[in-house]
């Protein structure tokens, strides 16, 4: 191995008796070198302890990076078209998102199974409105959805076609107020 190389190696991490200013130094000295492996492998408890870490703020960086590349077209499987427009996306996003889209993709899984091709395109009839469209895509990467009194009976029936009932309570809430 060579000195001061980076590697990642899966490794149980056990009770380090360090305090938090010390784990602190540690962490900011060691990240990202063969020392850290060879401290951790050094502090290691075998029998008690461990490290349990969740990332309350892992979700939303994910769907921002998800958003990000949607936006740059990368690593995209799927084209919505509505009238002249093409919305980029990720089935897995979307499916997620709306059950119709869901049941979409998959009876196209289950037809053409690994035949299917890399990038689907999926022609939306039905009167989708395009800026609708467009936000409730927005939508399911960031779950913001902003929408001015004009454009709320679009996005209403929109996600109403799509099965998105979050949206559609929400659009009926604005509607009763207004």
């Amino acid at each position: 191995m060579q000195s001061g190389s980076f590697f990642v190696k899966e490794r149980r991490v056990t009770n380090m008796s360090m305090n938090y200013a010390q784990m602190k130094v540690f962490t900011l000295s060691l990240v990202g070198s063969d020392a850290m492996v060879e401290q951790l492998q050094q502090n290691e408890v075998a029998s008690s302890g461990g490290l349990v870490f969740e990332d309350e703020q892992h979700s939303s960086r994910t769907m921002q990076s998800l958003n990000m590349m949607r936006k740059n077209k990368h690593f995209c499987d799927v084209i919505l078209h509505v009238g002249n427009m093409e919305f980029h996306a990720h089935r897995a996003v979307l499916a997620s998102a709306s059950p119709h889209l869901f049941e979409l993709f998959t009876a196209d899984d289950e037809t053409k199974g690994s035949q299917r091709e890399n990038i689907i395109t999926y022609k939306l009839n039905g009167g989708y409105d395009r800026l609708a469209l467009e936000k409730l895509i927005h939508y399911a990467y960031t779950a913001r959805l902003e929408v001015n009194n004009s454009q709320v009976k679009a996005v209403y029936l929109a996600a109403c076609h799509l099965k998105m009932d979050r949206v559609v309570r929400e659009c009926i809430v604005i509607s009763s107020r207004t």
